[in-house]
Order: C-alpha cells, then sequence, then structure tokens
C-alpha cells in the first residue's frame, strides 16, 4: 500500500469549498490537475475524469482517463472514488477530497491510496505526477474560493414586490453556476 496527502489552508466557510469542489461540470474552467469530470457527486455513480500530468522530464504532459466509481459522498465533508487497473487484486487506486473545519475556514484534502499486488512496481515519480498535480489543483481551489466576489444582491426589497425574493434567489445561485 501506497499513500499520497496534501492539504491546504482555505479561508472559506465549508459549504463554499464544498460547492466547488462538488460542482464537477464546472472543474475545466478553473483546475489545472483534473481538467474535466463527467457524472455526479452521488455513490455509485460512475465517472469519467480527465487528469492532465506533467510528465517528470518537466517538457510533456499527458491527459490521463480513468472511469472511477463514487464510494463516499458526505455533503460539505467528502467525496471518495475508487478505481482498479487489470484484475481484481493487481491494483486499486483511492482518491478522495475532504475538508475539516478550522478556526477561520476549512483545509481541503486530497488525497490518493493505492493498494494490490502491482503497488510495488508504481516507482516514486508516478506519485510525484500526482503530488505535482494536487498541488496545483489545491492552490487553484483556494484562489477560486478566496478571491471570488461575492454575489450582489439588493439589501431591501422593494415595497410590495412579492417576485424579489425569488429573483434574488435565482441570482445567486446564477452566480455561483447552479
Amino acid at each position: 500500500m501506497k499513500d499520497l496527502a496534501t492539504f491546504i489552508e482555505i479561508d472559506a466557510k465549508p459549504d463554499v469549498v464544498w460547492h466547488h469542489a462538488a460542482a464537477f461540470r464546472h472543474y475545466a474552467d478553473w483546475n489545472p490537475f483534473i481538467i474535466g469530470i463527467d457524472g455526479h457527486p452521488m455513490v455509485g455513480e460512475r465517472l469519467t475524469v480527465t487528469m492532465k500530468l506533467k510528465i517528470q522530464d518537466d517538457r510533456n504532459q499527458a491527459n490521463h482517463v480513468i472511469t472511477p466509481t463514487i464510494v463516499k459522498v458526505e455533503d460539505d465533508h467528502e467525496i471518495r472514488w475508487e478505481h482498479s487497473a487489470w484484475f481484481p487484486g493487481m491494483l486499486t487506486i483511492e482518491h478522495w477530497f475532504r475538508i475539516t473545519q478550522r478556526k477561520g475556514g476549512v483545509k481541503f484534502h486530497q488525497c490518493m491510496r493505492a493498494e494490490g499486488l502491482m503497488t510495488a512496481v508504481l516507482k516514486d515519480d508516478y506519485f510525484a505526477m500526482f503530488r505535482e498535480g494536487f498541488e496545483a489543483m489545491n492552490a487553484a481551489l483556494k484562489k477560486r474560493v478566496e478571491t471570488m466576489e461575492p454575489p450582489k444582491l439588493r439589501a431591501t426589497p422593494i415595497a410590495n414586490d412579492n417576485g424579489a425574493r425569488a429573483r434574488a434567489a435565482a441570482a445567486l445561485a446564477r452566480s455561483l453556476g447552479t
């Protein structure tokens, strides 16, 4: 078994970080590592995940596509998926995002565990490619969350304007990309 763990501190509430971590369809807008996810954050969902890996000679990049299955989702807290390579027991890789609360914000953890008979042949540069990708994604998530302007809503609805709340809620949802 081999583990890889990274984290970054983000000055935001857990639900705000979760909103971006769970909005798979928007990853291409901001994420330099996971450049696409087709699927939804629901247990049992089969995803198509496209990652941009930098080959360790620093000259090349390659897209790596996997089709994992989501095995755990806890709102505002964790998304976990796993996929296997070759035959059962040969290599299983589990990847997860976890948000933990801290004073003034959260820690966003991104981790990976490789298990199985083929784990021994995975070299350090394999994990170094993923560490670099995790750290790039973590930094991009922090920047996205901390620099996004909050939506601008009218402070006080107009008297007798029964639709003001509905329009304000719709404007908030649009600005958050939901």
